[in-house]
Formats: C-alpha cells, sequence, structure tokens
C-alpha cells in the first residue's frame, strides 16, 4: 500500500546519483561489469531465501546410492543456466519498456500502482491459501 502511495519525483538524468551510506556521489554507472557480477554474486549468497529454497529443493533430485558431487554439480550447472537465460532474457524484454516509464512522473505512478497491486493480490492469495 505504501508504495502505491509513495510520492514520486522527475528522475534527473543530469545530476549525478548519491549512493547512500557512501557519503560521495557516484555516477550513474555503477560499475564495470565485473564489479556488478562479483556485487550480485554477494547479494545473491547472502540472500536467506535463496539459501532455504535450494536446500528444500536441490536434495529431493540426489539419488543417495549414487555419487553425490556429479549430480550436484549437474543441479548447480542446470540451476544457473536456466536462472541466466530467464533473468537476463526476461531484462532484455522489460527493461527498455521499464526504463522509459521510471523517467516519467506518470510513468513511475504507474509503476507504483502495478507493482503495488500485485503485492496485495499476492498476500491476498497468501491468505485465503492458509484456510
Amino acid at each position: 500500500m505504501r508504495m502505491m502511495l509513495a510520492k514520486v519525483e522527475p528522475a534527473h538524468d543530469a545530476e549525478p546519483a548519491r549512493v547512500e551510506g557512501a557519503g560521495k556521489k557516484a555516477s550513474k554507472h555503477p560499475g564495470s561489469p565485473l564489479s556488478l557480477v562479483n556485487r550480485g554474486f554477494w547479494v545473491n549468497m547472502s540472500n536467506p531465501k535463496a539459501i532455504v529454497f535450494i536446500l528444500a529443493f536441490m536434495p529431493q533430485f540426489i539419488r543417495p546410492d549414487q555419487l553425490q558431487l556429479p549430480q550436484y554439480l549437474i543441479l548447480a550447472t542446470t540451476m544457473i543456466v536456466i536462472d541466466i537465460v530467464v533473468m537476463w532474457g526476461g531484462f532484455a524484454v522489460v527493461a527498455k519498456s521499464l526504463t522509459r516509464l521510471s523517467h516519467s512522473v506518470r510513468g513511475q505512478r504507474a509503476l507504483n500502482l502495478v507493482f503495488g497491486s500485485l503485492f496485495i493480490l499476492v498476500a491476498a492469495i497468501m491468505v485465503l491459501a492458509g484456510h
């Protein structure tokens, strides 16, 4: 609900972005591709939801009577490849339009309403599924 009611401000492309907590101004470009991959890796590795998902998901596909390392390597490689294809593919499809939308006040309001509504819908589904 907070997202849907949030005040939106026009984007200022000429102004450098401020990195929270850094105390200095940074450019709009967050860094080299390698630094982005490194940051993404550590964000994902420290994500408790991803860790719990993998711990709950992977063991059911492992046969204890066979060598486990090759099985885990195949599963991990499969998950990584699928994640890259889906995330990069999805990003490539929607990035241009979302960037355009997020640079206008009207677009930001629309995005806030859509994503806020989706969060409320998911919460309602969870409440109804619990009964």
